[in-house]
């Protein structure tokens, strides 16, 4: 386990503990953000934000995951 001196340079440093909840949270803001712009979540497959999201992927996975 790390100390807390290592655990707060990290965070200091933006360290993310989490990748996937990080990218979760990455893809559900890209998605509000194209709902509020165009009033509904059907997002094409291959739909790319204008920042890199991925968001068609995105969106397809959470789709086949159910």
């Amino acid at each position: 386990m790390l100390d807390v001196e290592r655990v707060d340079a990290l965070n200091e440093l933006g360290f993310v503990w989490d990748p996937h909840l990080e990218a979760w949270i990455r893809g559900f803001d890209a998605l509000k953000a194209f709902v509020d712009e165009n009033g509904h979540a059907r997002v094409t497959a291959k739909f790319v934000t204008s920042d890199g999201i991925a968001l068609g992927t995105w969106v397809g996975t959470l789709r086949k995951a159910t």
